[in-house]
């Protein structure tokens, strides 16, 4: 609890050091060596004082990075602190009052003071559960969906029974002592005496009560005050409310852990509410959370408090200077020229850009495919063949994460319609292509195409043995190792003539396969392979 900010902020350091001699004097122990320590604090009077050294150190440290409160309001033992904040008490009369105060409350838990009870809904409806419970009091105000009841723990017991009945959510507070209820009367003429002396004087910063029916009636901070502060229930609500309706809209909770942040969201509708700390939640046997990094959390909530707008941005010393602007990489990605080692190719400039198809008004190719390369027709045995380099040097293919380059499977595709558009003339479709092996390609790698006319037997709709003149297959190889090894095949026919018997080969593939650019093409509406529609066109 604000251990990391002691070491962290020097601000927050001196805050508490300019409070541990106050303390010191008024409780008999050291603020900054129980910070330090780490422990756990325990105890009313110990957690009271402690709590709010705690708070007057965060306010000091908010308030050095900016943040000036527009007005403050305080909660039970929180209004201390809130009146030293706001002016109305010196630092050395908010030590004397916390400190005298929860010494009165600590003999009041130690007789056994009762409990307190938090419940889902208004004070009236609390107090309807609360019927026949004599010793059962609203102790705080917290919204129209949270009140608190303090009194004997065994009645606080039966009313949370009857509001779970009820559906709505009964939690038995773990504190000493019942604050706010009948159980303090005898300390309040006491704590009146102790309080006589305090030197009051008018706020800087609004004040907004949480004792008085008028939340913005100006309190007086005497003693009469801090006992009815003691006796009277917290008006958390009202005092919020009143809050909101004069503009505010957002909340600040100044505290080790929050605990009235929900209170606030549930009172004003859409307000921001920003704790400072957090303590991180038990473990799930009940064990002791860890310690959570306050300088992080606290500097969160300034953040936070940033990004509305409340505070200044921090600056450095130095100009605003433009952002450079990003080093863009150019890159060309579409095919400038033809493979110049190819003989008979012509420039792309002269034989593709521009044109919407390869293809000439007579049927004939207007220009050689850049993916087929030379045609050669193999005389006696309608085969025909093209021999193209499909390397980097030649088209600008995009590089795999590793680093390597493969042909992709659209490459396959094009190479197919293009071969059977050469052949067959432009109304041709592909069926039943199937890629069948990936392949790495160098600068410079080339592949074989091949078209064999008049596939017999497996045509749909051809008698056995049959050739038929407008089907024939396209396969794509390429030699490795001083073998030829396939790399796509394909079924290619004039016009809308029907493609092989049967569905396309769609075997599973090997996901890294996919990744370097093998799958299948899918089916087309007749579900007899994949047609393709045009071929690839280079572009400017």
């Amino acid at each position: 609890m604000g251990r990391r900010l002691l070491v962290e902020e020097p601000v927050f350091a001196g805050a508490i050091e300019e409070i541990d001699g106050l303390v010191a004097a008024e409780a008999g122990f050291s603020l900054a060596e129980v910070l330090e320590s780490g422990e756990r604090v325990t105890g009313v009077f110990r957690t009271m004082t402690t709590l709010f050294g705690l708070q007057m150190g965060l306010a000091t440290l908010l308030r050095s990075y900016g943040a000036e409160p527009g007005a403050v309001v305080g909660h039970s033992m929180g209004e201390v602190a809130a009146a030293v904040t706001a002016g109305a008490l010196s630092l050395a009369d908010g030590v004397k009052v916390i400190t005298r105060r929860s010494r009165l409350l600590d003999g009041v838990a130690e007789a056994g003071g009762g409990a307190m009870l938090v419940l889902g809904c208004d004070a009236v409806a609390a107090l309807g559960f609360a019927l026949g419970c004599a010793d059962v009091h609203v102790a705080v105000r917290s919204s129209a969906r949270q009140t608190v009841l303090a009194g004997d723990a065994e009645q606080l017991a039966r009313v949370a029974v009857r509001a779970e009945e009820q559906g709505l959510p009964a939690r038995l507070v773990q504190v000493e002592g019942a604050g706010h209820s009948p159980a303090v009367d005898p300390i309040l003429d006491p704590l009146r005496a102790e309080l006589a002396g305090l030197r009051t004087g008018a706020a800087d910063v609004p004040f907004y009560s949480t004792v008085l029916n008028d939340p913005r009636q100006v309190p007086d901070f005497d003693g009469d005050y801090w006992a009815a502060n003691t006796r009277r229930a917290v008006r958390l609500a009202d005092a919020i409310a009143a809050a909101a309706d004069d503009g505010f809209t957002a909340f600040v909770e100044v505290n080790a852990h929050p605990l009235v942040a929900q209170a606030i969201g549930e009172t004003v509708e859409g307000a921001l509410v920003v704790p400072l700390l957090r303590r991180a939640p038990r473990g799930a046997d009940g064990s002791e959370p860890p310690e959570t990094d306050d300088t992080v959390t606290f500097h969160e909530a300034l953040a936070t408090l940033t990004v509305h707008g409340l505070l200044p941005a921090p600056t450095v010393p130095g100009r605003v200077a433009d952002v450079p602007m990003p080093p863009w990489e150019h890159r060309w990605h579409w095919v400038r020229e033809v493979p110049s080692g190819s003989a008979g190719h012509r420039p792309l400039e002269e034989s593709y850009v521009g044109r919407r198809s390869l293809l000439g008004p007579d049927g004939g190719v207007a220009g050689r495919h850049p993916l087929l390369g030379p045609h050669v027709e193999l005389p006696g045995e309608d085969r025909h063949a093209w021999s193209v380099d499909v390397g980097p040097a030649m088209f600008p293919w995009g590089d795999r994460p590793d680093g390597g380059s493969v042909l992709p499977a659209v490459a396959y595709a094009e190479i197919v319609l293009a071969a059977g558009a050469e052949v067959f003339g432009p109304d041709v479709t592909v069926s039943g292509l199937r890629v069948d092996g990936v392949l790495p390609i160098g600068e410079h790698t080339t592949i074989t195409i091949s078209l064999t006319v008049g596939a017999p037997g497996a045509m749909a709709g051809a008698r056995e043995g049959a050739v038929r003149e407008d089907v024939g297959t396209v396969e794509v190889y390429a030699r490795t190792a001083g073998s030829w090894t396939l790399l796509a095949s394909a079924v290619v026919s004039r016009g809308g003539c029907a493609g092989p018997t049967g569905q396309v080969d769609a075997r599973p593939v090997d996901d890294s396969q996919v990744g370097a650019g093998q799958g299948m093409v899918g089916h087309d509406e007749r579900g007899d392979g994949a047609e393709a529609a045009a071929p690839m066109y280079p572009r400017r």
